[in-house]
């Protein structure tokens, strides 16, 4: 069984193994120097029994008495709180928008940065004027897993997001903005996915200027936000940055949510290839996928959709299609992918035939089974009918009988086209 071992313990190893009269000097002497390399190593050793815990654990699909971590579940992407800091006073305010990117600064062993996990602002937030900060905003990890559970206190950066130099022809003053126009035969070209960007002078009349926001780019020409007080120029020089250039820095103060990989959407697809419903949360999917898989009968059908049904209150019957009297008619209605199999003509299921469209409209279509259920009540649940009848089709799906069509008639008759 896995089990997470702290540096402490790990460090505790590691001078009841060794002679003493070898791991006390390298503790005390010299201010314990040479301790920074063991110490260093029982860090990563830490990092890696945690990760070898979190990872086994979470091939648990239920929880059980002997888990030291929690069972599998969906995909989580970590969040932080973090303060952002720029280093430059002097400056008018910089906008921060959502999904505007970061990375985690660290170093490996080579003393080489790496720029890993990217988290990305959630929310659009203004560092005001002038002001070095901190200011608070919220980050999440640009994706989902245990990757970017990081420890607070970890420094972040602004992902680079390119430069250009501009030769500038002209800029002038329209509609309180300043547009700028580049030289079109030197230099880089303005192009549209800078939107978003910054721009400043290098030289002529605006030269010291902070850098404005980008907030319309094309045909080789900008319109900067914010800046109506900036003079007219003729010809010059500047450049496109992104906030990696304008002197901001971060570092994580807390974890809000810890990030978890998708494992029990593994576990679900590895159990006849079983995916989560529309809106079907974690408990839901677990108990659905943990199920043994029950014999193709007709009860076994009634329990698949009774597991989704009969807790959310809604009464259904079973039919075996083309008994006595038993049949519907297809209305034409398209209920949407997630609950192709539903029909909603008024008790059409009685009439005992099923008209697959005004081609065949004399014809019949074999059909296995049919499920008739309570629209109006369907139709009250707070999230509408899609859910629940998402979570049965792919219920009923996973245990029928291969290629043995099958239909949902309400009646009521409900419209499900939402």
């Amino acid at each position: 069984m896995s089990e997470r071992l702290t540096k402490e313990q790990l460090l505790e190893v590691w001078r009841r193994d060794l002679d003493p009269g070898y791991t006390i000097p390298i503790e005390s002497e010299d201010d314990g120097r040479g301790f920074d390399v063991i110490s260093g190593l029982a860090a990563m050793l830490e990092r890696a029994s945690t990760a070898v815990l979190n990872s086994t654990q979470a091939l648990y699909l239920k929880e059980h008495s002997t888990q030291l971590a929690p069972p599998a579940s969906g995909g989580v992407k970590a969040r932080f709180t973090a303060n952002i800091t720029r280093s430059i006073i002097v400056g008018g305010p910089i906008p921060l928008d959502d999904g505007d990117l970061l990375a985690a600064v660290f170093r490996n062993p080579d003393g080489e940065f790496v720029l890993q996990p990217e988290f990305e602002i959630v929310g659009d937030v203004t560092i005001p004027s002038g002001s070095t900060g901190p200011t608070l905003v919220t980050v999440r990890a640009a994706r989902e897993g245990f990757h970017a559970n990081i420890p607070v206190g970890t420094p972040l950066v602004f992902v680079h997001a390119g430069n250009a130099s501009i030769v500038v022809d002209n800029a002038t003053q329209s509609g309180g903005s300043l547009h700028v126009i580049a030289d079109t035969d030197a230099g880089d070209r303005f192009t549209p996915t800078m939107g978003g960007l910054f721009f400043r002078f290098t030289d002529g009349a605006n030269v010291g200027q902070y850098a404005r926001r980008l907030s319309y780019v094309a045909d080789d020409e900008i319109t900067l936000d914010a800046s109506g007080s900036m003079p007219n120029q003729v010809g010059g020089a500047g450049e496109v940055i992104g906030l990696a250039d304008l002197g901001l820095t971060g570092v994580l103060v807390e974890q809000l949510v810890e990030g978890r990989s998708a494992e029990l959407d593994y576990l679900a697809l590895e159990r006849n290839n079983q995916a989560r419903a529309l809106e079907e949360t974690d408990p839901q999917f677990r108990q659905r996928v943990a199920a043994l898989p029950d014999v193709v009968s007709p009860n076994a059908l009634i329990r698949a959709a009774a597991a989704v049904l009969d807790p959310l209150g809604i009464p259904f019957k079973f039919y075996e299609a083309f008994g006595p009297g038993v049949g519907f008619v297809w209305s034409g209605d398209d209920p949407g992918e997630d609950a192709k199999h539903a029909f909603s003509d008024p008790r059409a299921w009685r009439k005992g035939r099923f008209y697959a469209g005004p081609a065949v409209a004399n014809g019949t279509y074999s059909i296995g089974f049919l499920f008739v259920v309570d629209g109006p009540a369907l139709n009250a649940l707070p999230d509408g009918p899609g859910p629940a009848l998402s979570a049965m089709s792919r219920s009923i799906a996973n245990i029928k009988g291969g290629a043995v069509p099958w239909g949902i008639a309400f009646e009521p008759p409900i419209s499900i086209m939402t």
